[in-house]
């Protein structure tokens, strides 16, 4: 049998757990087992202290950024632009705290005004966006960056 516990009151941080189940066996012969463990909560958004989006001209794009993340650390960016009302993958890539970059092919974006974003993810899943523009015309590519 599954037990539901609600740990919906614990703070950010390692905490430790144990589990004690008794089968309530008649005559005195009760059978314990006892498990001992330890989880980590992470509730908290990762940080992205800078992002930038350079364009490449014919050349690929790079986006380069800081981000930190104090309880589950960094673990993946994601570079994605936005089509109509939707954002669209362009790369994503395994990344961790401090310091990182990402070069992308924007040759197979359309011409155009097109909105990017850079998605960090911690290991919790917790996510932190950064924005930009990129003016798409043929080989040139001009930025414009924005937060959010």
């Amino acid at each position: 049998r599954v037990a539901r516990v609600d740990l919906s009151g614990l703070e950010n941080g390692r905490h430790a757990v144990r589990i004690v189940v008794r089968n309530g066996a008649p005559f005195g012969t009760t059978l314990v087992a006892e498990k001992r463990t330890s989880l980590r909560v992470d509730l908290t958004d990762p940080t992205v202290s800078r992002a930038t989006f350079s364009p490449g001209g014919a050349r690929p794009m790079t986006i380069a950024w800081v981000a930190d993340d104090a309880h589950s650390g960094v673990a993946r960016a994601t570079v994605e632009w936005r089509d109509g009302a939707v954002w669209r993958t362009l790369a994503s890539e395994r990344a961790s705290d401090g310091g990182g970059s990402m070069v992308v092919d924007a040759s197979a974006l359309p011409d155009g005004e097109r909105g990017l974003r850079l998605v960090v993810a911690d290991g919790a899943g917790n996510t932190t966006t950064r924005s930009g523009t990129a003016s798409i015309t043929g080989e040139k590519r001009a930025m414009a960056p924005g937060r959010r």
